[in-house]
């Protein structure tokens, strides 16, 4: 096990990466939210490491999002009148 992958799952390590999507939000690099997203995976991995400490870890993850609206493409079709030059 190498020196960066015990670095990052530490708790020095996971300061240092939340100290950096800050950074980088801040100053415009990482997009709005990325912080809080951050926080919130953050506390994932947390939770499902106490869990799996007590024994009642579930890897069960529910997901809820909408549909994206789509919008329809008409496509035409080449005429049999249009030339080869025309195309």
């Amino acid at each position: 096990m190498t020196f960066f992958t015990k670095m990052r799952s530490s708790h020095v390590g996971r300061k240092l990466t939340m100290a950096t999507v800050w950074a980088l939000e801040k100053i415009g690099i990482a997009e709005p939210g990325t912080y809080r997203t951050a926080l919130m995976m953050e506390h994932c991995g947390y939770s499902a490491a106490v869990a799996g400490e007590m024994g009642i870890f579930t890897p069960l993850w529910v997901m809820i999002a909408k549909p994206k609206k789509t919008t329809t493409v008409k496509q035409e079709t080449l005429s049999s009148t249009t030339s080869d030059s025309e195309i």
